[in-house]
């Protein structure tokens, strides 16, 4: 059996980026996430019937799409004192295929925890790191949320997700 590995996520390098569509344009913020993974990998390909597990959190108040009063409607909108992250765990390995795995997660938005599923390419950045990409789309509406409105501007409630992780090993003591 395959060495798991424990990694830190690198927030200077890491990104999720959600673009959500509006009336008008649409509105990109791109957040700085915090997180870890563990996982089994070789020559650039998961390890088949190794754990993959991983926790991603990116904190509300960091939402910036450029625009201050988007800004501020939508840190009131998600409570951002009440709920101050979003975090997304990986709870399950549905299917390995080379360096593309579906998983399982839960995302813990505004108290409420969503299960999804989607794919994750590990990226062979040809070092020790381990650099996952992945996109999907979400719809706030699931965690109870209605799209604001703001002036003349409103926003769909169907978000697109990307997330574009660096992970670096952790050294064991």
């Amino acid at each position: 059996m395959s060495e798991i590995t424990r990694y830190r996520l690198s927030s200077e390098q890491s990104t999720v980026t959600i673009v959500g569509e509006t009336s008008l344009h649409p509105i990109t913020v791109n957040v700085t996430p915090d997180g870890w993974l563990e996982a089994a990998i070789e020559e650039g390909n998961f390890v088949p019937e190794s754990p993959l597990r991983g926790e991603v959190e990116i904190a509300v108040i960091e939402f910036r799409s450029g625009n201050p009063l988007v800004d501020r409607e939508t840190r009131r909108r998600l409570n951002s004192k009440r709920y101050p992250t979003i975090r997304g765990d990986l709870t399950e390995v549905v299917a390995l295929d080379g360096p593309t795995a579906t998983v399982k997660g839960t995302i813990t938005f505004l108290g409420r925890e969503v299960e999804l599923e989607g794919d994750i390419s590990l990226i062979d950045d040809g070092a020790s790191t381990c650099h996952l990409a992945g996109s999907g789309q979400m719809d706030v509406q699931w965690w109870g949320l209605e799209p604001p409105t703001l002036l003349v501007l409103k926003m769909e409630p169907v978000v697109t997700v990307s997330i574009d992780l660096h992970f670096e090993p952790v050294e064991e003591l």
